[in-house]
This record gives structure tokens, sequence and C-alpha cells, in this order.
């Protein structure tokens, strides 16, 4: 039986009856004091008719409530997907990229006697001491400065700009009758010690580029 069917069943047992013929209007009620005799039959119908309809109120009801908790159901499934569609939606989280460690140049780096040096020191002494190269006019021509070269004076030549004028300038250097034996320890540091290249002075100066050969 479905839920219409009951809901049908409880209107039809609540039903009140309707008298089929009607009381006269000039007939007076009768008078008596005596108390109407009760049906036992009919009494028994009625019960019936009563325990029947509260029945099938309890089956509506019972019917109602097993709707609401479907419909109950089927809402909280509905929010669950759509609370996962979303959820899939979602761009996945990017791991942060891991930091590349950049192995320095200067690895394994050391003196001719073979000890080793401090390879950060090494690369941040280098990098102060290291001069850009660019191009500028000096006497009407363009030169590479702060490169040197074979000279024509000198053994070596080299253009610098004048920090104290702007001018650039041509530096000579070295002796062209002399080699440079830097690979010899003893030779290079006697060549260094003499023309004091801890301290070499300006690039504008002939000493701070001999110093950077040696």
């Amino acid at each position: 039986m479905n839920y219409y069917d009951l809901w049908k069943r409880y209107v039809r047992l609540n039903e009140a009856e309707v008298p089929t013929t009607a009381v006269p209007a000039t007939t007076p009620p009768a008078t008596t004091d005596a108390q109407p005799k009760a049906d036992p039959a009919k009494e028994a119908e009625e019960q019936k008719k009563k325990a029947e309809s509260q029945k099938a109120l309890i089956d509506l009801q019972t019917a109602i409530k097993t709707i609401q908790d479907q419909a109950n159901k089927l809402q909280a499934s509905l929010a669950e997907g759509w609370r996962t569609y979303i959820v899939e939606q979602q761009p996945a989280p990017q791991q942060a990229a891991q930091p590349v460690v950049k192995e320095s140049i200067y690895k394994g780096a050391h003196l001719d006697d073979g000890t080793l040096v401090c390879e950060a020191c090494l690369e941040e002494l280098l990098e102060s001491q290291r001069t850009i190269i660019q191009e500028a006019k000096y006497q009407g021509r363009t030169v590479t400065l702060n490169k040197p070269t074979a000279g024509d004076v000198k053994k070596f030549k080299v253009y610098v700009k004048d920090p104290t004028t702007g001018n650039v300038k041509k530096v000579n250097f070295g002796d062209p009758n002399m080699k440079i034996k830097k690979n010899i320890p003893a030779r290079r540091k006697s060549f260094r010690a003499r023309h004091n290249c801890d301290n070499p002075g300006p690039k504008t100066k002939a000493r701070y580029w001999s110093c950077k050969k040696w």
C-alpha cells in the first residue's frame, strides 16, 4: 500500500456519517425521562472504526517520518558530493622548489706548495678585484678599457678611466726585455714583495697592472 492509499484510508475512516432521512420540523422531539438503551453491536462497530482510524493515523505518521528520513539522507549525500567536487577542483598545492646549491668554481684551489685555500675567501677577494671591461674613446678612436694588451712603449699597455678626471688614460707597464715567471714561487714571491702587491694602488698606475700580471 502506498502513502496516498494510507491517506485516503485515514480520511475515509474519519468521515462523519450523514443521516439519510430528515426529521420533520413540525414533529416535536419526544420527551422521556428514560435513557436510550445502548446497542452493544453499534458500540462494538464504533470501537472497531476508532481502532482502525488510530492505526491508519499511526501508519501515515510512520510513512511521513520515513519520507523525511530519506529526504535528509539524500540532502546529506548531495552536500557531501558537492564538497568532494569542490575539493577535487582545487589546484594541488605546489611544492616549494628546492634551492639549487651551486658548486664553487674555486673548489680545490691551493697555493703553489699544495696548501688548500679558503674557497669563500678566495671568491670574495677575486670578486672585489674584478675589473669591468668596457669601451671608451681615446684620442678619437674606440678602445677597450681595463684589458691589457701587447704594448708599444712597454711590454703591455692598458686603457683605463681616471675616476678623478673622468678621462681615458693609457697606462704602459712591464719591461719588454723580461719574462714573467710567476710559475716559479720564489720569483713570484720576490716580485710581489718588491712592488708591495698586497697594496697595489690605483688602477691608473703601472704598479697596479704589474701586480695583476704577477
